[in-house]
C-alpha cells in the first residue's frame, strides 16, 4: 500500500488507505437485519410452546414442550436424581425470591395505609426521627459519669462472672 491512497497519511497500523474507509453517512450494513429473522431466545421460546402429545399415566394430554420438559424434571427429581433435585430447588427458590418481590410492589391494603399514616402522624407529633436511639436514662445509673458506662466504678467492669467450662 503506498502513502497516496491515504490522502497524503501513513498506510499501516490503525490506519487503512482512504478508498477502504467509509464513506460519510454510509452504513456499515446497508441491508440491515433481515425481516422475519429471530434470535435465539425466540426460537428457543416459540419451541418451547408448541403444543405435543405425550402419554400421562396411560392417557394422552395434549401440552406445550415447556410443561412436558417441567414434568420430567420433576419425575426424575422425584426418582432421586441429587443434581436434578438441587437445580429443582434451586429454580423453586429463585421463582418464590421473584413472587415476593412482586408482593411487596403491590399497592398497601386501606389496614397498612392507616398503620403508616399513624405512625408518621406519631412521628411527626412527637418531633423524633426514625433513625434516632431512645434519650438515656442517667437516673439509672447513679453516680456514674456521662461519658463513663455503667458499672465502670467496680473491679470487672460490671461485667457478668465468667463461666468455667471443663
Amino acid at each position: 500500500m503506498s502513502d497516496e491512497s491515504n490522502g497524503g497519511g501513513a498506510v499501516g497500523y490503525k490506519r487503512p488507505p482512504r478508498e477502504h474507509c467509509w464513506k460519510k453517512g454510509q452504513s456499515g450494513n446497508p441491508k440491515g437485519r433481515p425481516p422475519g429473522f429471530r434470535n435465539f431466545r425466540a426460537a428457543v421460546t416459540a419451541v418451547l410452546h408448541e403444543q405435543v402429545s405425550v402419554r400421562v399415566d396411560g392417557e394422552e394430554r395434549n401440552m406445550t414442550r415447556l410443561e412436558s420438559v417441567a414434568r420430567q424434571l420433576v419425575g426424575k427429581a422425584e426418582a432421586g436424581d441429587p443434581r436434578i433435585m438441587q437445580q429443582l430447588l434451586a429454580e423453586i427458590h429463585k421463582n418464590e425470591a421473584k413472587d415476593e418481590r412482586d408482593a411487596s410492589a403491590q399497592p398497601l391494603a386501606d389496614v397498612d395505609r392507616q398503620v403508616m399514616e399513624a405512625f408518621l402522624a406519631r412521628i411527626a407529633r412527637e418531633g423524633a426521627g426514625i433513625g434516632l436511639a431512645k434519650p438515656i436514662d442517667h437516673a439509672a445509673n447513679e453516680g456514674t459519669p456521662p461519658n463513663e458506662p455503667a458499672g465502670a466504678d467496680q473491679p470487672d467492669g460490671g461485667a457478668p462472672p465468667a463461666t468455667e467450662f471443663p
